[in-house]
């Protein structure tokens, strides 16, 4: 409860909640001032007048102040014509402080995000981007991951905790790296519970990265469809046209692992490549396992697959939870490729395992050119102005608002609120009601209704 109570204050106490207060600040300001003519009458109502609008121009002067004064924030990102990050940034891209490098307040891009003319939106042109920086993680125990249809690595202080060199293949998150030759996501209940997804096809294809070359080991936990006299269920592996290696599977779920040389990587890494599973034999659960009534072509089952260092720990296990983090300042490098169409990237965190993922406000972030002297100093003066600014606009929105409603809108009311009026807008309810009854019941009869 308290963890929550501090992410939901996290979240609530932002630059971003500041700037809606200011627009919404704005807004009545304008409409005060437009309809201020029923308050010069008297000399009191002068008074409720003229004190507003002082306290908005406090408001005004303690925003500017602020936003001139805070330290900069967001990541730094390095922006590449290219799949592989090398050579110069691309020199003409919109809102670039220098060329092709900009600092993006935070990191939640759908596809007409990645601005070069917009060719890194809609065209298939390829294309990569490397953002540092800091991150400053209000208490212990967060998590960050990176959600995109693309190929991303996330490092946190300089290790790998998030990225396309790993997908488990049975989760929602892993549909965009499926092509072709695949069931639907399920979930294993006996003993330990994780979810998987089977094969399909008598070939199943999956998209799979690394962001440097060298030599590493194809993790994989499967296990082979069996039934009373299968034979022996053969996998082969290739990366794009390269055959790696065939494996005879044994029995119910098993780790293997295949060795990928940095020889075989280097025509196609750093990047995204296309796992190939091919089987040597398929079968319907209908035909060999009555009474089953399951008409897909099964081979086997997949847990999760993974590409690690070959220099790395040979546990025959592979986490897929994410880390935990303290308190504090943490080194960030998020790499990214693209080789498609529409790509869309979120840099993500929650405080706990049972909350849900948010993106990470500009707030928590820092650009990799930050100056660490008085930091801490700035950053906790920096969010005390921060929550005076918002606490002080939200006072100054119920009293413009109160003085609105009492003096402006009521008093109008009174010229519209006649019987016509009323009359009609009751006659417009009931019609809105009678359309809503009909299309609940519509809906209930005919369950498809909402999908023609």
């Amino acid at each position: 409860m308290i963890v929550n109570l501090a992410s939901v204050l996290t979240e609530l106490f932002s630059f971003q909640t500041d700037r809606f207060l200011s627009v919404l600040l704005g807004i009545l300001a304008c409409l005060f001032i437009f309809g201020a003519t029923s308050l010069l009458p008297t000399h009191r109502r002068k008074l409720l007048l003229w004190l507003p609008i002082l306290l908005i121009m406090v408001a005004v002067g303690l925003t500017i102040g602020l936003y001139g004064w805070r330290l900069p924030h967001g990541l730094s990102g390095r922006y590449y014509d290219n799949p592989s990050w090398q050579g110069d940034p691309v020199r003409e891209m919109r809102y670039f402080a220098q060329p092709g490098q900009r600092v993006d307040r935070f990191l939640d891009f759908a596809p007409n995000d990645f601005n070069h003319r917009y060719p890194f939106s809609r065209s298939k042109e390829p294309f990569s981007i490397q953002w540092q920086g800091y991150v400053r993680l209000p208490d212990d125990g967060y998590h960050l991951d990176v959600r995109s249809n693309f190929g991303t690595w996330l490092y946190i202080d300089d290790t790998l905790i998030d990225g396309s060199h790993a997908v488990d293949l049975g989760t929602a998150d892993a549909q965009a790296m499926l092509e072709e030759g695949w069931s639907y996501p399920e979930h294993w209940t006996r003993g330990t519970s994780f979810d998987f997804v089977w094969s399909a096809a008598r070939r199943s294809v999956f998209s799979l990265g690394v962001d440097e070359v060298a030599d590493y080991q194809l993790l994989m936990r499967c296990m082979p469809f069996v039934y009373p006299g299968s034979p022996p269920q053969q996998l082969t592996v290739s990366l794009n046209d390269t055959p790696l290696q065939t494996l005879t599977l044994q029995e119910g779920w098993q780790t293997y692992r295949i060795p990928v040389p940095q020889s075989v990587l280097k025509q196609m890494a750093p990047g995204m490549f296309r796992v190939n599973f091919s089987y040597a034999h398929v079968a319907r659960p209908s035909e060999v396992l009555p009474p089953s009534q399951d008409q897909r072509r099964l081979a086997v089952a997949f847990d999760w697959v993974a590409l690690r260092k070959a220099s790395a720990d040979r546990a025959a296990t592979f986490a897929f939870q994410a880390p935990t983090f303290s308190r504090g300042m943490h080194r960030i490098r998020l790499n990214a490729q693209h080789t498609g169409n529409n790509p869309f990237l979120q840099l993500r965190w929650r405080p706990s395992e049972d909350s849900p993922f948010s993106v990470v406000p500009e707030d928590w972030l820092l650009p990799a050119d930050v100056t660490f002297e008085h930091l801490g100093t700035r950053m906790l003066l920096e969010r005390l102005l921060l929550g005076l600014s918002i606490v002080s606009k939200c006072g100054l929105i119920l009293l413009v608002g109160g003085l609105l409603i009492v003096y402006v809108l009521l008093p109008s009311l009174k010229h519209v609120l006649t019987v016509d009026a009323l009359l009609i807008g009751g006659i417009c309810l009931v019609a809105f009601g009678i359309r809503l009854a009909f299309l609940w019941e519509r809906a209930g009869m005919e369950p498809a209704f909402y999908n023609l």
